[in-house]
């Protein structure tokens, strides 16, 4: 990145040369029924980073996702229905040269 607009783009393109696509759909359901009943599953995943270039999060009611800050701390991600929640992962780091 830093020349020009049509080489930056080929050097991007070289990156996903024979590219390994990956697919994970994990649906953790409500326990206790529906409306104010409702809560999370204890099912989910623990802290960890995403190793690929996007992850794609889609939103419900149900919170319990939380990103890392910079100090290490940690802070809840509020849920908004019917959203897309989209995580850079460290492929798209190392392709940015950690300026994304």
């Amino acid at each position: 990145v830093g020349g020009d607009d049509a080489s930056d783009a080929r050097r991007l393109e070289r990156l996903f040369d024979g590219a390994h696509l990956q697919w994970k759909v994990c649906k953790y359901p409500l326990l206790g029924g529906a409306g104010d009943d409702a809560r999370a599953s204890p099912s989910g995943v623990g802290s960890h980073a995403d190793s690929g270039f996007l992850t794609l999060l889609v939103q419900d009611c149900v919170g319990g996702l939380q990103a890392q800050l910079d100090d290490g701390g940690w802070v809840d991600v509020a849920p908004v229905p019917g959203s897309v929640v989209v995580n850079m992962g460290e492929m798209l780091q190392l392709a940015s040269a950690g300026r994304v």
